[in-house]
């Protein structure tokens, strides 16, 4: 069931189904069954797990993402009983040799430069209350058992396999310095 009530659950009936919308409530600190697939910690941003990607934007940059990263969270229709509950978040990252094509290393082979992912559920603590939010299409909200699922994951990958790179511990410390 959707933890949502009164001008916020007619809020989402009124949506269009194929709207996003991110709906977030208070959630005990328990451990999940699934391993996330995604683990954020910061002095300021607490401490967050997610799973799934509702949406994946993928580029040779973060700042040639950021178009569609405004436009993407610009779109989600936030929900919460809850003033203070924390807003919808891209997580990602990009290569840190902008110089070096990183697809000639098997170890990233297939992957993008640049991505950008906004998780279908997250559980966030901070400020010592632990949230949970999901994010999809409004259609699929009111179907939601209000719990991470044990198989929002796929089987688990196989473990990462790490070619030798003779060149990496100059070319890092010469990107350092400069």
């Amino acid at each position: 069931m959707v933890p949502l009530s009164g001008r916020r659950l007619a809020r989402l009936d009124a949506l269009a189904p194929d709207s996003l919308v991110a709906i977030t409530a208070p959630a005990p600190a328990v451990a999940s069954a699934a391993a996330p697939t995604l683990h954020w910690s910061t002095a300021d941003d607490g401490v967050t797990d997610a799973w799934g990607a509702t949406v994946a934007l993928d580029g040779d940059s973060l700042a040639g993402l950021a178009p569609a990263a405004r436009r993407t969270l610009a779109a989600v229709t936030a929900l919460s009983d809850h003033d203070d509950a924390p807003a919808p978040r891209l997580y990602g990252g990009q290569c840190f040799d902008p110089a070096r094509p990183h697809d000639a290393d098997p170890a990233w082979a297939g992957a993008p430069r640049a991505r950008l992912v906004l998780p279908t559920w997250t559980r966030t603590t901070l400020g010592g209350r632990t949230w949970l939010q999901w994010t999809g299409a409004a259609a699929a909200a009111r179907a939601l058992r209000w719990n991470i699922p044990d198989g929002v994951l796929p089987a688990a990958p196989p473990p990462a396999v790490r070619a030798p790179d003779p060149e990496a511990r100059p070319r890092w410390e010469a990107l350092v310095r400069a």
